[in-house]
C-alpha cells in the first residue's frame, strides 16, 4: 500500500507538471518539476519548480470506531526559480501559474482534507555566478490517517 505522504507529493508534482501554455498557463514551467533538491540550479534548468516536504505534524487525534485517527498536516515548499536576467513579471506569471494549478487540485485526487496557503518569499540568489530569483509558496497540506500506521 503506498505511503499517504508519498501519494500527495507525487500528486502535487503530476499538478506542477501540466503547468504549460498549451493547458492555458502563462509560462512551460511544468516542463521542469524537481522534488528535494538542494543543489544550485544551472542556467539550463531555469525556469523551475522544486517541491520539498519541510514539516509533518499530528494536527488532531479523532476516535473513528475502534481507531484512533490523526489529521496530519504537512508543510510543503513550492520553489519557483528563473534566471536573474528575467523580469520580475516572470517570476509573478510563474507564482500565478503555481496558484492556478494548486486551485485545480486542492484535495490531491482526493488523499487530503484540503491545501492552505501560508506565505510567499521571495528569494534573490547568487548560485555560483548565476543570479536567480525566485519565490517560494508555502503550502499546508490536511490530511488523515490512522494513528501509528505508515499510511
Amino acid at each position: 500500500m503506498a505511503i499517504t505522504k508519498d501519494t500527495i507529493i507525487n500528486d502535487i508534482k503530476t499538478t506542477m507538471e501540466t503547468i504549460l501554455v498549451a493547458n492555458g498557463y502563462h509560462t512551460d514551467v511544468g516542463q521542469k518539476v524537481w522534488e528535494g533538491r538542494d543543489t544550485v540550479f544551472k542556467e539550463n534548468e531555469v525556469p523551475a519548480l522544486n517541491i520539498k516536504e519541510i514539516e509533518d505534524t499530528t494536527q488532531d487525534v479523532e476516535m473513528q470506531g475502534a481507531y484512533n485517527v490523526f489529521e496530519q498536516i504537512m508543510q510543503i515548499e513550492i520553489e519557483m526559480v528563473t534566471n536573474g536576467a528575467s523580469t520580475t513579471s516572470e517570476i509573478r506569471e510563474i507564482e500565478a501559474d503555481v496558484d492556478k494549478a494548486i486551485g485545480t487540485n486542492q484535495t490531491w485526487s482526493g488523499n487530503a482534507i484540503k491545501t492552505d496557503s501560508v506565505t510567499t518569499v521571495v528569494n534573490y540568489a547568487d548560485q555560483n555566478e548565476n543570479k536567480v530569483i525566485g519565490k517560494t509558496r508555502i503550502i499546508n497540506v490536511h490530511y488523515r490517517k490512522t494513528a501509528w500506521e505508515e499510511n
